[in-house]
């Protein structure tokens, strides 16, 4: 079943069960977008006397910065020991057991250590799922089935707030916690019986990487500066993402609409993404990826600077949708262009950066949006995240390449038989 799908999807089996399996984590994950707000506010703080927008920013910044750092060692283990299907068991694990502790928590301290393990577990996840999918594609094919991965966890990340709330609404918060976690588990069976243990880690044959005309046996020296400017570029983007839940309450009080206008707004950003990242990914493998980057990072600096002048509701629709379509152009040529010029035996480390930078954005978002918006209002943050952007934009095209040369990565993939 896997491989007929997989051949109408033009990818491997293994990006399809890692695909599927993500979108039910995704799913199970994302119901506490909803719920530890909630809940937070549900269970007052005895050690931590602070209020509770505060205590909920503090959470959300933990968890962001406990994924970042987690990312790079996730990377590493990657890469020198291998097994990275039980890497990712071991993550899915440790995330539904953290999920399913939460109606257990007493306080705050205990929800912030919950939530800073699923950090952990979150790293435990992404990196050894994006390196499989680097080692087992193409390079013509990588940045199609990137998209497909990505589409399909942003699935799973769109229903489960839905699912949240309902089952809040009705059941309470337990049985939300309880459904996340079972979701979760369910990511866990699929990834056990239907991808292949890569086995152990072992040497492989160095990337000849293209620079400046010269082939580079390694990591060449604009490989290197790619990385960066990628990285400093999924750090903006989940930023930006990450600013417009935290300035949701102030579009609200400009536009004068509800909670649900603005749940119709995001989700109209989410189902843009969902259909542009498959194919944008398909276009990048035909045009390449730098191009794509550059050009979404281009539109996204306007699209921001137009928010912080929004005036209806359908105008924040519309601006949403051209959010996702840029979001696309940028996230699913990054992770393909990163996996192009990554060193064959050190993909987790190459791709654990990528993923480090969008961790790290959706945790200092917040907390420069809220202050930028605390000083001046809801203006100043997207004039200052969509300078940001074209700054990217701009780095991009001076100094990033997408040219490489023969790679165990790109040209030989370990496809599964």
């Amino acid at each position: 079943m896997l491989r007929w799908v997989a051949r109408r999807l033009r990818t491997t089996p293994v990006v399809i069960a890692l695909s599927l399996a993500r979108m039910s984590e995704a799913l199970g994950n994302s119901l506490l977008i909803v719920m530890l707000p909630l809940y937070v506010a549900a269970r007052p703080s005895t050690l931590i006397d602070l209020p509770r927008e505060m205590l909920i920013g503090v959470m959300v910044s933990a968890f962001g910065f406990v994924l970042a750092g987690s990312m790079r060692v996730a990377g590493r283990l990657s890469d020198r020991w291998g097994h990275r299907k039980w890497l990712i068991l071991t993550g899915l694990l440790l995330m539904a057991l953290a999920t399913a502790g939460f109606p257990l928590a007493d306080g705050f301290v205990t929800i912030l250590a919950l939530r800073s393990l699923q950090g952990i577990a979150v790293a435990l996840v992404t990196v050894p799922a994006l390196s499989l999918i680097s080692s087992t594609t193409a390079h013509d094919n990588r940045g199609n089935s990137l998209g497909l991965y990505g589409s399909f966890r942003m699935l799973g990340f769109t229903a489960g707030p839905l699912v949240g709330g309902l089952l809040h609404h009705h059941f309470g918060f337990a049985a939300a916690f309880l459904t996340g976690s079972a979701f979760i588990l369910l990511a866990l069976v699929l990834v056990h019986f239907t991808v292949p243990d890569d086995g152990p880690a072992r040497p492989r044959s160095p990337m000849v990487a293209v620079d400046d005309g010269q082939e580079v046996a390694g990591w060449s020296g604009r490989s290197r500066v790619t990385l960066l400017v990628l990285t400093f570029g999924q750090l903006v983007l989940a930023a930006s993402l990450s600013l417009l839940g935290t300035l949701e309450n102030l579009f609200n009080e400009r536009l004068g609409q509800s909670a649900l206008a603005f749940g119709v707004a995001f989700s109209a950003l989410t189902a843009t993404q969902i259909v542009s990242q498959v194919l944008v990914g398909r276009l990048s493998d035909r045009l390449g990826r730098k191009r794509l980057v550059v050009i979404g990072f281009a539109l996204l600096g306007p699209i921001l600077l137009t928010m912080a002048s929004v005036q209806t509701s359908l105008q924040l629709v519309l601006l949403m949708m051209l959010f996702g379509a840029t979001t696309a152009c940028t996230i699913a040529p990054s992770l393909a262009l990163a996996g192009d010029l990554a060193e064959a035996d050190n993909v987790g480390r190459d791709m654990s950066a990528i993923t480090m930078g969008f961790a790290l954005g959706l945790a200092v978002g917040p907390l420069l949006g809220g202050m930028l918006a605390s000083a001046s209002g809801l203006g100043l943050p997207f004039k200052v995240f969509g300078g940001v952007a074209l700054l990217a934009a701009v780095l991009m095209g001076l100094f990033a390449t997408d040219r490489y040369g023969k790679s165990v990565v790109g040209k030989r993939a370990d496809r599964p038989k």
